[in-house]
């Protein structure tokens, strides 16, 4: 005769529950393709922007509370929407306290932090993913801050070993509290836009056949060394006909500075500066475009727009440092170089933006690794276990 406690019980454990927070920015698609690998596997809730990219066909439950930032609308209405968010904020987290709280981006740092900070006593799992360890433009409060957050919370995920050395190395964030899971690709993102052929792309954009199209793009920020990429076109031969692009947005005052340093080396008419916001479909089409891609930054943890270049299959020259050395194989997915050096960076993109046999094996490698290693299944299984390992 069995004993109570020995019957099998048929009782099912309730499902993981789980809040995604990410309230930076509509543009999110690292949470958009976290968002989609986990659903139907956990109880999802997402707290995010005005008019998020987030697929609203999902088992999900969206919370679009944040005001886009460049929306409209007076300070005065934004401020109230912005309050009203920050109370549905808290209604989330305290309804989520059992469960796990996963903080993607910060909107304003210093109210969201004294938010959780309130309610850290109440909060079982509080994960954050540091996509930037600190700003790469910070200053001393904003190290200051972090430091604090990273004691505060219970577990830190980041996107590659540098990243994780960095939190134990210069924050002091012990061993176990750091999860590294590599930043997925954008394969989904590709899904939604029509294919479109290099030639398709280059007629698109006007660039003539047979002249090389070099592209770097993203946020222009002085780290990552827009200048070196202007600098190397001096360095090209002179057989090389080359077209240098720039597309993304920043500064008008950083803008000014590009155009004069172009000017001050004499080759205004070789480089294509596009300073305005511009669509994932206008981007893939200068990506495909390009006959090689460049990452001349100064210093970097990860970056998402060299694993867009990948899943895109573009060949890839970037700055040999850290950051870049876990994504880039060199020699196999894309050339890693002296990017300080404009002569050893000229020399570089000449060498790939000149042999066609070169390109297509580094695109089609790129593309094979974001494709295997950089898949999303495999990055929510991981993401999965770290839920769980946490609850």
């Amino acid at each position: 005769m069995e004993a109570p406690g020995d019957r099998p019980s048929n009782r099912r454990s309730p499902p993981l529950k789980v809040l995604i927070v990410d309230t930076f920015s509509s543009h999110n698609d690292f949470t958009s393709e976290l968002v989609d690998t986990l659903a139907g596997k956990v109880k999802l809730s997402v707290f995010t922007v005005v008019g998020s990219r987030i697929n609203r066909g999902l088992p999900v439950r969206i919370l679009p509370m944040f005001p886009a930032h460049y929306g409209g609308g007076s300070t005065i209405r934004r401020t109230y929407q912005a309050l009203r968010s920050y109370v549905a904020l808290v209604r989330e987290l305290v309804a989520h306290r059992r469960g796990v709280v996963h903080v993607q981006f910060f909107r304003y740092m210093l109210v969201e932090g004294a938010v959780y900070l309130l309610l850290r006593p109440f909060l079982k799992n509080l994960i954050f993913t540091a996509h930037n360890v600190v700003p790469h433009e910070g200053t001393a409060w904003h190290r200051a801050f972090f430091r604090v957050w990273y004691a505060m919370v219970d577990h830190v995920h980041v996107l590659s070993q540098n990243a994780a050395q960095t939190l134990r190395t210069a924050l002091n964030v012990p061993e176990r509290k750091i999860t590294v899971i590599p930043h997925g690709n954008y394969a989904r993102l590709l899904r939604d836009l029509p294919p479109t052929t290099t030639g398709g792309a280059r007629r698109s954009l006007g660039i003539p056949e047979g002249q090389a199209f070099v592209l770097f793009f993203g946020f222009l920020r002085a780290y990552k060394g827009v200048d070196r990429a202007i600098a190397a076109m001096c360095h090209l031969p002179r057989s090389l006909n080359a077209l240098l692009g720039i597309v993304g947005m920043g500064s008008d005052e950083f803008v000014r500075h590009i155009e004069q340093t172009a000017a001050k080396l004499g080759i205004t008419g070789r480089v294509m500066i596009n300073p305005d916001h511009v669509s994932n479909r206008d981007l893939c089409t200068y990506i495909r475009a390009a006959d090689v891609v460049v990452f001349p930054y100064l210093h970097i943890y990860q970056s998402g727009a060299l694993v867009l270049a990948l899943t895109l299959g573009k060949a890839i020259i970037a700055s040999d440092i850290e950051g870049f050395r876990e994504y880039v194989r060199a020699g196999e997915t894309g050339l890693l170089c002296d990017t300080s050096d404009p002569s050893a960076f000229g020399e570089a993109i000449a060498r790939v933006a000149g042999d066609v046999a070169l390109r297509c094996r580094l695109g089609e490698n790129a593309r094979r690794y974001a494709e295997d290693i950089l898949n999303w299944e495999s990055i929510g299984q991981k993401m999965l276990a770290l839920y769980q390992n946490r609850y």
